[in-house]
């Protein structure tokens, strides 16, 4: 014998049982029964002392009476072919053999034969006459296909023999009188069941007289041991997974209740019955006189008056009732007495109904007591529907009882009571209905959430009468009213503001949503009636996420009622659990037998497309099963897209004033199905996603959706995509919580979540085992197993939300096989797993109770049961669309629209902020690139936001990031520069590196000039958190780390320093030292909060430097002395109390000697340390300060330029610290430094010969030179007059002011006999004095000096004035910002100062308006100039002159406009800044000069910028040409502004193109005047406008022009070039090319398509003549062009009146700028040629001789009545629009086109229906408007 295999044992795991186990066969003689005939304790009474039951199912008569009843009924029927057909199907269906579980017993061998002689006769039942069966029964058993197998026989036999009808007749009466009898208390289905089984049981030969007088248990004879060669191997049989047990095939679980009643339960059930009986006969002999019977009250209803049952005795009769029904004896009450207990009820319903029962304000303690007892009787009649429902629900067939009206009426009493009482309490809230809040709060709240339950408890009847019993339409539609208007009210979001509690009225809503889902479960054609009603309620959900979200889901956040609702509905349509239940009509195709061709087949046809059933014990094909899944997942995905596409097309149309909800609905659907998605209970969120996102999909991809649409579409793709993400990490979550080494489930759970969100993250990493997924043990038989315990229904599986639930999920589950063996089947490898899979789906859709009746499997907890749907949700189509989501939403950053792009970097930031592991480096580069996005300040905002998130993810990515990032820190909109500042600092905070500190400190700098003082602030912020506060806490730090740290942020200030002072830009340079030097000044102010310990580390960085400057290579990176110097000169100027006597000491000896370039840096940042310094230092000895002032006089010779002024300050703070003893007087150093500058002016003086200017030039340079820096920094005092006259020595002087002899010293120099080099010096000189004593800018010789500079035109001399006039205006600038800087509140500390400095004129006030109201002119032309370095400076004084207010603003105002069109941004952004804030200071004021502005602009681009065209002709990143006006600067400003300012200037514009002929100007090729016409109209067609009535009044404006000028042009152009005459028009009509209506209309807008008439005979024409006619022909086509383009270009408001033209209007994004540039361009050709005139001359005649169906107005019209008019007759065209309105027809007379144009019809100014008055009437020249000749010659008159 083989070890492996000894005796017959069998191998498990590698080894041999010791024995092998018995089989079945040898196993059943030791069993307690070899077989159990299904009895009940009527045949095998249970054991007990009490008397037996009766063994007849009929335990009395009235049982058999009420059987013969529906057999005669039965009988009677069969006279109606319908109704006979009708339970004829329905007896076949329950006779079904496929339906009916078979039972084989062997036969009865064992059993003693006969006794010989033993004859038929002597059988008792021989002889015995049986009853006939009716007629009925007998065509029941004719058509009836019964298989029954005899005992031996081989195969079943089916019933086609007529002969054995008596044989059969025997077996069905036997069984019938010794059938099992029904326990008291047992359910209905237990005796169905019995009895149909009994039938079959007995085999045929066993019918005699020892078989029916006793029962046998038969055990058969042990066979002969069985070897093992009779063993059959089963190569093809697929091992099932350990965790499937198959049940036994008892149920053993029926029976054991059975054979636990008892004789006493029977006795209790019997009283109940009989106490009903009696109970319910009082009542109805009681009613007969209802007034006096103490079981009725009268119940007063509005006008009725009702005998209602009294409350105590209802409730009697409501006990009794449930007792029958509760011991299993409702269907033994007689249908009469439940006809009469539904009508003891039937008054109080009704009363229900009609009484008032709503609250009104004001009431009185009577009035509340009245309603509170009408709400008692309210109460009561509820309970009657309620007892009445109970009796419709309890298991009864007889139709009569669910009577139609009574429904009705119950239906009407719970709407009452809803809709009157309990609904407005419910909307109630606090703040408005303080009285019902109140009223509710005493014992009142106590009735109503009683009346509450009740209402629950009803709609929950009715749900279950509809699904068991069935109603008609006319009852179902008011329930499905009631409950879908429950579900859309307004409940409060907290319980404070629901007067009866949020989670009760909750309770009732769930309760109606229950109804409603059965309803659409099981009444197919009632769908779409539920869906619409639901549509159309969505519109009264909240849109607060807060109040919306109401519904408590298992274990998750909470969620709409409405979303659970329609996952619920969608659930329904998967699952056939609830609508077969009751649908008897079954395709053939699918159940396997066929119906009597007699029968209806439209009618089965029907059915067939509603229900799906097939028999669970049937083989079926691929075929079937793919289609029974597939219609079933096809009516789901059906719904699941409807409502998807319904809220989706709602939300896309949705407006501030209709459908704004949907859009905010739409996200809180789309987060509720995310927030459920991957539950076990809501498999319904992955279909209405999935449909959601192939929605959106198709919106984004498709070239028909607007913009707006898409950015729906973006937001909810992003809001998607998050929740998956979402998802995914609960996926993870539920992985980690699941301990694998609890079961082998748990780790294949485990093991197969990890593969399914592996693959979901990378595809490319393979893919989930199917087998896996789908195996009979898999994840969805795991969720099947858990929902009993995850719904809470372990003890309910008939529950119909648990029913839709696993219905759905199998047909999930069937679908995905499905898929999967087709595509096995393609590869020829389907698993064997798969065909066992599919029989037990097969059976689980047959019937939802298959699964756990025939398979037991080990007990899943909730968490194992959610991992499994989540592991199924993993391989869904919607997560696997998750890549291609992000794939769409990196493809819309390169989609031109700017808004696209912005939605698609929010929604990705969405998604990336919960998962960073999907930013790869593709998507990292599309984010850079839209940070300079051009178009769209939110997409750069967007993008950097976006960007900022990558870098907290990865910060290694932050190297490539600085050049996209920095430029965004002066962008032009404040959030982007916010975003841009955060960024960098925290990228500034995490960098190690040096060069990367530095170009973001130097990138913050310029930010600190901004206009925005919010940005400065956080500029200013920023700075002191990644300077300062690092060093403020020092106690956790050690010394030696902190001193190396604060040497590398000196190291890093130098390198700033040196940074900012290579800037090639000097103004730069200064604007950056300025914003370098306020940042320290800032921080040691108390504006800062932390002004001491910024001080303190300041002093810490003054200590480091000054180590740096001593020995360079104790600072970081070695810097070299000047720079280290010139970084400590930064802080003397913030603050000197930074520095130490000591630390100044040591600095001492960089002024004694400059020998060399790095000795004259070391000097100069030296002198200026000590300029600083010193005047703060009170502990300085006088020897070391007169030592610092010997160095420094004797080196004054050999120094040039800034650092002769440094030198000089220093010298005059040094002299007053130090005392002389002079002439036996005790004085300071200042009678020292008097003589020395004396001299200075007594050496130039005697330099004053122009003859020997060549050999004393250098002298006399350097001379003015220290005479001016002294000059600008010394004012002596009269004391010291004494001294600088000795220095003077034989120089004149009258002794008066000194400053006016530097000036009548230094002004000579400045003439023409002297070098270039001489004056510019002297000039210089000049300034530099009168800066320090201005009233010397008033001198005569003075201000002849400056004009003639200007006058000369000196490019070299004017720089010099220009610089000095700056300086001066900057310094007076600064004094009053200085004066005015002192805060609110601090007037009474620095009054006197405040009032010295801002209010108290001084010579400087006067020598600042002299300057400005004398060279303002001056400065202007400069501005306006060629030379660019002059108009920088100039301009740089205009806008200071501005600021001041020192002129008139009109004399700065158009200067400022036209510099604004500069190309140059130093030029223009200066200007534009100054004229907004110009005109929001005096924009009355100002507004009469934008006339002479745009005049000054057009001259300023022709002389200086060489381009007249109105618009700048620019290119896009993606080589797209854009046109930007050039005035566009100027109407940003107007938009700032008054609105009636802007209509005013754009009105104005347009009349200033008019003109008269006879004085236009045409001199010039091409004209100036036809110049500045396309100057004015290309920017008029191009500006951004903001309002209708803007562009309203600029087509009003150029209509004008052309019809009061236009028709003279043509009038002429008529007679003079073409030769037509009056009479030619009168008797030669032309034939028009087209007509509309019978006029002639000019196609596409363009006046070059009118349709020309036949030439006549053109007379000789002066060229001169026919050029001057074009001209003025062209300037009109231009206007009519411009009209035309704005009309195509804007979307125009339809509307009428004043609210229509101040809507905003939006610019048609396919119209560009460049068909309004070329149109002009086109006409602007006009004059290349004589035919070219010719022509335009012709088209311009032709197009005017159009008739113009829409009259324009007249002079006189009102301008309000003219606007309407054209916005109620204007539409805008579409795209490609032929046809246009035509202009005005002329002054004077009508002008016709010819005979076809004699019945055009007129359109009224009004609208339709008045005749227009003709265009010639009136007519008001403003000659002062008009253009005729060159545009300086007008500056436009606005009065």
């Amino acid at each position: 014998m083989e070890p492996g295999n000894q005796g017959n044992g069998h191998p498990i795991n590698g080894r041999a049982l010791p024995l092998r186990p018995p089989t079945f066969d040898e196993a059943l003689p030791f069993s307690p029964f070899t077989s159990i005939i299904p009895f009940s304790s009527g045949i095998v009474p249970f054991p007990s002392a009490e008397p037996p039951n009766e063994p007849t199912i009929f335990t009395t008569a009235v049982d058999q009476q009420t059987a013969r009843s529906t057999v005669e009924r039965f009988n009677t029927e069969m006279r109606n072919p319908q109704k006979l057909q009708r339970i004829m199907q329905d007896m076949r269906a329950l006779l079904d053999p496929d339906e009916i579980t078979q039972y084989h017993f062997k036969p009865l061998a064992q059993l003693e034969p006969p006794p010989p002689g033993h004859s038929a006769a002597q059988d008792p039942l021989a002889n015995v006459s049986l009853p006939p069966l009716g007629s009925f029964a007998t065509i029941l058993l004719k058509k009836t296909d019964i298989s029954y197998l005899l005992p031996g026989a081989e195969t079943p036999k089916k019933n086609t023999d007529h002969a054995r009808a008596p044989m059969k007749q025997v077996q069905t009466q036997q069984s019938f009188q010794n059938g099992p009898h029904k326990p008291q208390n047992a359910p209905d289905r237990y005796h169905s069941e019995a009895s149909s089984q009994t039938t079959k049981v007995l085999p045929k030969k066993s019918l005699n007289a020892a078989n029916l007088g006793r029962a046998a248990v038969i055990i058969p004879a042990l066979p002969p041991s069985l070897q093992h060669s009779d063993h059959q191997v089963y190569t093809d049989v697929v091992s099932q997974a350990s965790f499937s047990k198959k049940r036994k095939r008892e149920d053993t679980r029926a029976d054991n209740d059975a054979l636990g009643l008892t004789s006493n339960q029977a006795q209790l059930a019997d009283t109940a019955g009989r106490n009903l009986t009696n109970l319910v006969k009082v009542f109805v002999d009681a009613r007969e006189d209802a007034e006096s019977s103490e079981y009725f009250e009268t119940c007063i209803a509005g006008d009725s008056e009702f005998q209602v049952l009294e409350r105590s005795q209802q409730n009697r009769l409501e006990t009794a009732l449930k007792n029958v029904i509760n011991s299993g004896r409702f269907a033994d009450i007689p249908v009469q007495q439940i006809l009469a207990i539904q009508s003891l009820c039937e008054a109080s319903i009704t009363a229900v109904g009609q009484l008032s029962l709503s609250i009104w304000s004001g009431w009185a303690d009577s009035d509340t007591e009245e309603w509170r007892s009408r709400l008692d009787a309210a109460e009561n009649g509820l309970r009657a529907c309620r007892l009445v429902l109970r009796t419709m629900t309890a298991d009864r067939d007889e139709k009569q009882i669910c009577s139609e009206e009574l429904v009705q009426a119950i239906v009407n009493a719970v709407k009452h009571t809803l809709d009157t009482c309990l609904v407005p309490i419910v909307e109630a809230r606090p703040s408005s209905h303080q009285d019902i809040f109140r009223l509710v709060s005493d014992k009142t709240g106590l009735q109503l959430s009683a009346v509450l339950q009740l209402c629950g408890s009803i709609l929950a009847s009715l749900g279950t009468l509809i699904v068991t019993v069935g109603v008609t339409e006319s009852a179902l539609t008011p329930v499905e009213y009631l409950c879908t208007g429950l579900i859309f009210v307004e409940n409060g979001h907290n319980e404070k503001e629901s007067a009866l509690g949020v989670q009760r009225f909750e309770t009732l809503r769930r309760k109606a949503m229950d109804v409603l889902a059965r309803i659409f479960a099981c009444c197919v054609d009632q769908r779409r009636f539920i869906q619409s009603e639901i549509q159309m309620g969505l519109e009264k959900l909240p849109v607060s996420r807060q109040s919306a979200r109401q519904f408590r889901v298992e274990q998750g956040k909470p969620i709409m009622l409405v979303s659970a609702l329609m996952m619920r509905l969608v659930q329904a349509s998967a699952s056939r659990s609830i609508k077969d239940s009751n649908s008897v009509s079954r395709t053939p195709a699918l159940n396997g037998h066929r119906h009597d061709e007699s029968e209806d087949s439209s009618s089965e046809a029907e059915d067939s497309k509603r229900t799906l059933k097939i028999n669970p014990n049937s083989t079926r094909s691929n075929i079937d099963l793919e289609h029974i899944a597939g219609q079933l997942h096809q009516d789901a995905t059906r719904i699941a897209y409807e409502f998807a596409n319904y809220f989706v097309s709602r939300a896309l149309k949705s407006t501030k004033s209709g459908d704004e909800p949907f859009r905010n609905l739409l996200d809180i659907f789309v987060e509720d199905f995310c927030n459920v998605l991957g539950s076990p209970e809501w498999p319904a969120a992955v279909l209405l996603l999935e449909m959601c996102c192939r929605i959106m999909a198709n919106i984004i991809e498709s070239k028909d959706h607007t913009v707006p649409e898409k950015n729906t579409a973006l937001d909810v793709l992003g809001l998607l995509g998050s929740g998956l993400v979402d998802f995914k990490n609960r996926v993870k979550h539920s992985i980690n919580n699941l301990d694998s080494s609890q079961s082998e489930l748990s780790d294949r759970l485990v093991v197969l979540g990890q593969d399914a969100v592996k693959v979901g993250d990378d595809p490319t990493k393979g893919s989930v085992n199917q087998q896996e997924l789908l195996d009979f043990d898999g994840p969805y038989r795991v969720v099947l197993e858990c929902l009993p315990a995850y719904l809470q229904v372990a003890g309910n599986t008939d529950d119909p939300h648990f029913l839709s639930i696993a219905g759905c999920h199998i047909t999930l589950w069937a679908y995905n096989l499905c898929k999967a063996v087709k595509v096995a089947e393609e590869t020829g490898d389907v698993p064997p797993s798969f065909k066992v899979i599919e029989k037990h789906i097969r059976k689980m859709i047959a019937d939802p109770q298959w699964l756990s009746t025939e398979y037991e499997f080990e007990k899943v907890t909730n968490v194992q049961g959610r991992l499994g749907s989540e592991i199924i949700t993993l391989q869904s189509d919607l997560y696997q669309r998750r890549r291609r989501m992000l794939n769409i939403l990196v493809n819309n950053l390169r989609n031109p629209s700017a808004s696209l792009k912005a939605r698609s970097l929010k929604s990705l930031t969405l998604i990336l902020e919960k998962d960073s592991e999907l930013l790869d480096e593709a998507i990292f580069q599309h984010i850079k690139q839209l940070t300079l996005d051009t178009h769209s300040s939110l997409v750069r905002e967007n993008a950097l936001a976006l960007l900022s998130r990558c870098l907290s993810w990865n910060p290694s990515l932050e190297s490539g990031c600085l050049p996209f990032i920095l430029p965004r820190v002066a962008d032009p909109a404040k959030s982007v520069k916010v975003r841009a500042i955060k960024l960098l600092k925290d990228t500034y905070m995490r960098s190690k590196t040096d060069d990367v500190k530095l170009r973001i400190a130097i990138s913050f700098l310029p930010a600190l000039h901004d206009d925005d003082e919010q940005v400065v602030d956080l500029i200013y912020q920023t700075f002191e958190e990644i300077w300062f506060a690092p060093f403020y806490d020092t106690a956790k730090v050690d010394v030696v780390t902190m001193k190396l740290e604060h040497q590398k942020q000196v190291s890093l200030l130098v390198l700033i320093d040196q940074t900012i002072r290579t800037l090639q830009d000097s103004e730069a340079c200064r604007a950056y030292m300025e914003a370098f030097e306020s940042l320290f000044s800032r921080a040691l102010s108390n504006k800062s909060k932390n002004e001491i310990s910024n001080f303190k580390i300041c002093k810490e960085f003054v200590a480091n430097l000054f180590e740096g400057v001593i020995d360079t290579d104790a600072l970081p990176g070695k810097p070299p002395q000047p720079r280290i110097l010139r970084t400590l000169s930064v802080f003397a100027k913030v603050n000197a109390r930074l520095f130490t006597a000591e630390q100044v000491r040591l600095l001492s000896p960089y002024v004694k000697d400059v020998a060399t370039t790095d000795d004259l840096n070391v000097f100069k940042y030296t002198v200026t340390i000590f300029r600083y310094v010193f005047p703060f230092l009170s502990s300085l000895q006088e020897k070391f300060l007169d030592d610092i002032r010997v160095s420094l006089t004797s080196q004054i010779n050999r120094l040039q330029g800034s650092e002769v002024h440094e030198v000089a300050q220093c010298l005059w703070i040094i002299c007053p610290l130090i005392k002389v003893n002079i002439d036996n007087r005790l004085t300071t150093n200042v009678a020292r430094l008097a003589v020395m500058v004396g001299s200075m002016v007594f050496n130039l003086h005697s330099l004053k010969s122009p003859e020997k200017q060549q050999q004393n030039a250098n002298k006399i340079t350097k001379i003015l030179r220290l005479l001016g820096a002294f000059g600008k920094v010394c004012r002596f005092r009269p004391e010291f007059y004494g001294q600088f006259r000795k220095g003077l020595k034989t120089t004149p002087w009258d002794g008066k002011s000194i400053p006016a002899l530097f000036v009548l010293t230094v002004s000579p120099f400045t003439r023409q006999q002297w070098d270039m080099a001489i004056r510019e010096q002297a000039l210089e000189s000049l300034g530099q004095i009168c800066q320090n004593s201005p009233l010397q800018f008033m001198r005569a010789d003075v201000e002849q000096v400056f004009k003639l500079v200007f006058a000369n035109s000196v490019d070299g001399l004017k720089w010099v004035a220009l610089l000095q006039f700056k300086e001066f205006f900057a310094a007076e600038e600064r004094r009053s910002e200085t004066g005015a800087a002192i805060a609110v509140g601090e007037g009474a500390i620095h009054g006197a100062e405040r009032l010295d400095t801002s209010l108290v004129a001084s010579e400087n006030d006067g020598a600042a308006l002299h300057l400005a109201q004398k060279y303002l002119p001056d400065i202007i032309l400069v501005a306006l100039g060629k030379d660019l370095p002059l108009a920088v400076v100039a301009t740089e004084v205009i806008v200071s002159i501005s600021r001041q207010g020192l002129v008139h603003p009109k004399e700065c105002g158009p200067a400022l406009v036209a510099l604004a069109t500069s190309p140059n941004p130093e030029i223009y952004k200066k200007a534009a800044a100054e004229h907004s804030s110009l005109h929001q200071k005096h924009e009355t004021m100002f507004e009469k000069e934008y006339m002479k502005a745009v005049t000054q602009a057009f001259e300023y681009q022709r002389d200086v910028v060489g381009d007249t065209h109105g618009a700048t002709e620019e290119s896009s990143a993606e080589g797209k040409k854009t046109y930007v006006p050039k005035l566009h600067r100027l109407y940003e400003v107007f938009k700032k502004g008054s609105k009636k300012i802007t209509r005013k200037f754009l009105s104005n514009l347009c009349s200033r193109m008019d003109f008269e002929l006879s004085k236009l100007k045409t001199k010039g090729d091409p004209p100036e005047v036809l110049l500045f016409a396309r100057f004015c109209l290309e920017n008029l067609g191009l500006f951004d406008y903001g309002s209708a009535d803007e562009i309203f009044d600029v087509l009003r404006g150029l209509e004008k022009v052309v019809k009061q000028t236009g028709n003279d042009v043509a009038h002429i152009i008529e007679t003079d070039v073409l030769g037509y005459r009056l009479d030619q028009d009168q008797q030669a009509p032309t034939e028009p090319a087209s007509t509309n209506g019978g006029s002639t209309i000019p196609q596409n807008g363009d006046i070059h398509s009118v349709p020309t008439a036949p030439e006549p005979a053109a007379n000789p024409v002066d060229e001169i003549k026919l050029r001057h006619l074009t001209i003025a022909s062209m300037i009109l086509s231009m206007m009519w062009e411009t009209r035309t383009f704005l009309r195509k270009a804007w979307i125009l408001p339809q509307g009428k009146g004043i609210a229509a033209m101040n809507k905003n209007v939006i610019r048609q994004n396919l119209v560009l700028g460049k068909e309004h540039w070329d149109r002009i361009a086109s006409v602007m050709a006009s004059l290349d040629s004589v035919d070219a005139m010719k022509a335009q001359c012709k088209k311009f005649a032709e197009f005017l001789k159009v008739d113009d169906d829409h009259q324009l107005a007249d002079d006189d019209e009102d301008p309000n009545t003219e606007l309407q008019r054209l916005a109620a007759g204007y539409e805008t065209p579409d795209e490609g629009e032929k046809d246009i309105i035509a202009p005005g027809t002329g002054r004077g007379r009508k002008r016709k086109a010819g005979a076809s144009m004699s019945n055009t019809p007129k359109k009224s100014r009004g609208g339709a229906g008045k005749r227009a008055r003709p265009a010639g009437g009136k007519s008001k020249k403003k000659k002062s408007g008009r253009m005729s000749g060159t545009p300086d010659e007008e500056d436009g008159d606005w009065d």
